[in-house]
């Protein structure tokens, strides 16, 4: 251990330092238990490593049509397959293993980043701790599954971190690397290009542009176009909505279905345009109404993150790793001066509710009945709903944008 990690070791408190231990702990016995099971067990980095073998043969990446939730499929960018190129020659487990410390890394960056930029100055380290403490629950469990959503939210943490500390083309770099994983983070993209839309929405556009055309200089011209044209046909063309309810999308399609009546695929898409674009309005306002900076962006990254998972299509229920920073952050954030027991209640609850079908992982038959009923997305909307009045409860006197005023869930416990 050198001598600047021994220093930070030294001056944890021993709670913090068994946070971190868990932490720890968490990530070896996930390795642990990769090199013990079967394999391609239990995980799905096999559907990146495929995917990064067919763009070494030049074989398509995409199927030719539709296929139903037991087919694994590569549902990324070109891309995303270029890069695993590399990382496919190592054996599959030696490849998961880097993968794993991959999601790990960048999730826990972009969470101390998120904490050191966007808390308010002078954050002091016990709520820090309490964060990693309320993160770990969903975190762990969805950090087992070998999927991107880890490492998509971690970049999507240090692009708002590092908006705040003027670094512009990290931010945008991040926010596109993350849009070449899964589409939706485009919203978290748009969000931060209605608050800064020379600084940071002219370096994001051209960060994802030359994301997008990386893999022509990889492969053949008419490979990549072929390879886009499938993952293009494939993501308009797929419609979840009447599959069956143990397999359908985990968003708010689903509540319709179970809980009012069921809503076709264009409805809904015009439901997620409408959402969006009201989200894009409130973060507008909010700017141009005296705001702090800091503020601003909390409430752009919740907002995205609702949009990304209850409107969706959040495909399954790991995707709500997305969410969870945000509403860890809320639930320390509701105990902070002026009291609202009312919005303790519901932080507490969508907390709780996101973390509820966790603890159902054991009975695969208590697991799926309790999903369909929709308790993720039912989080995401209690989260919401507390969004909103915070925002209008916190609006100011006075209208100086980006004012240093903090407001109740800008500020830690």
């Amino acid at each position: 251990m050198s001598n600047r990690w021994r220093q930070w070791w030294n001056d944890r408190t021993v709670p913090e330092k068994w946070v971190v231990a868990l932490w720890l702990a968490a990530f070896l016995g996930i390795i642990v238990r990769l090199l013990i099971l079967g394999p391609e067990s239990r995980t799905l980095y096999p559907t990146y490593r495929t995917a990064g073998l067919h763009w070494t043969s030049g074989t398509d990446l995409y199927p030719h049509e539709q296929k139903d939730v037991t087919a694994a499929l590569f549902r990324y960018s070109p891309t995303v397959a270029a890069a695993f190129a590399p990382i496919s020659v190592l054996p599959s487990k030696a490849g998961d293993v880097v993968w794993r410390l991959a999601n790990m890394t960048v999730l826990v960056l972009g969470l101390a980043w998120f904490l050191r930029a966007l808390a308010p100055a002078g954050l002091s380290r016990q709520p820090a701790m309490l964060f990693f403490l309320l993160m770990f629950p969903p975190a762990v469990g969805h950090l087992s599954n070998g999927q991107c959503n880890a490492l998509v939210i971690g970049l999507i943490l240090i692009s708002f971190a590092a908006v705040i500390e003027g670094r512009w083309n990290l931010a945008a770099g991040c926010m596109a690397v993350s849009c070449l994983f899964k589409l939706y983070p485009i919203a978290a993209g748009l969000l931060l290009l209605v608050v800064y839309p020379r600084r940071f929405g002219l370096r994001f556009l051209a960060a994802l542009s030359i994301g997008l055309a990386l893999p022509f200089a990889l492969q053949s011209t008419d490979y990549v176009l072929r390879q886009y044209e499938l993952w293009a046909q494939y993501a308009l063309q797929e419609d979840r909505s009447m599959w069956k309810l143990s397999d359908t999308n985990v968003d708010l399609q689903l509540l319709f279905r179970v809980w009012l009546t069921p809503i076709g695929l264009a409805t809904y898409r015009l439901i997620e345009i409408g959402v969006g674009m009201a989200f894009a309005a409130i973060v507008w306002t909010a700017q141009r109404s005296g705001r702090p900076e800091r503020r601003v962006l909390i409430l752009a990254l919740g907002l995205a993150c609702v949009w990304m998972t209850v409107f969706g299509p959040a495909t399954e229920s790991p995707t709500y790793l997305l969410l969870a920073p945000s509403i860890v952050w809320g639930v320390l954030s509701s105990w902070t001066p002026p009291a609202r027991p009312a919005i303790r209640v519901m932080m507490a609850s969508s907390y709780l509710l996101l973390l509820s079908l966790q603890l159902l992982g054991w009975n695969s038959a208590l697991f799926q009945g309790y999903r369909m009923h929709g308790p993720q997305p039912i989080a995401g909307l209690i989260f919401l709903a507390v969004l909103l009045l915070d925002e209008w409860l916190s609006r100011p006197a006075s209208a100086s944008t980006f004012a240093q005023r903090p407001g109740a869930l800008s500020q830690a416990a």
